[in-house]
């Protein structure tokens, strides 16, 4: 095998053991709200919080999306 060849392969390394606690790990789901953006012209953007009083949960999107459509030009006003 050439020196070249050698820098580019991968090596398996050893596997470790087991311990006892690998039975209690769980996979988790996450949520993130970051978003990446990518702007030509734009000079702001701007970022708020909506809080809605009763609560929505949060996988009820259509009807944040329906209230937020609802109130957009209130929300405009305090931006």
């Amino acid at each position: 095998m050439s020196q070249e060849n050698k820098e580019h392969s991968l090596i398996q390394l050893p596997l470790r053991n087991k311990g006892t606690m690998t039975s209690k790990f769980k996979s988790v789901g996450i949520t993130t709200n970051h978003y990446f953006v990518k702007t030509k012209e734009l000079k702001k953007i701007y970022i708020y919080r909506v809080r809605f009083t009763p609560m929505i949960p949060q996988d009820n999107t259509k009807l944040r999306k329906q209230l937020l459509s609802e109130k957009d030009s209130e929300i405009k006003l305090q931006i």
